[in-house]
């Protein structure tokens, strides 16, 4: 499985998945907060991994999430951020 990091954490707009060792393709983005509800979804694709995600959370309340990075090839992997 894929390994990645989110900067900055906490964060009060955007925060920046760096994909690490996952392998180029599709993946799909979820945030899910504390009461494991999906708040935002969204469909990147990782070109190599040095590949930069960039994802607006600014809208989200502030609290604790979880960020799920799904693809066919890595399955999933998870890491927690703090919105301010």
């Amino acid at each position: 499985m894929g390994t990645f990091t989110i900067a900055p954490n906490p964060t009060k707009g955007t925060v920046v998945l760096r994909p690490g060792d996952m392998r180029a393709g599709p993946v799909q983005v979820t945030h899910i907060n504390t009461a494991e509800q999906r708040v935002l979804t969204a469909q990147r694709t990782v070109k190599n991994t040095v590949d930069d995600i960039l994802l607006d959370v600014g809208a989200l309340p502030p609290g604790v999430y979880a960020c799920a990075l799904r693809s066919a090839s890595e399955g999933v992997c998870r890491a927690r951020f703090v919105k301010e």
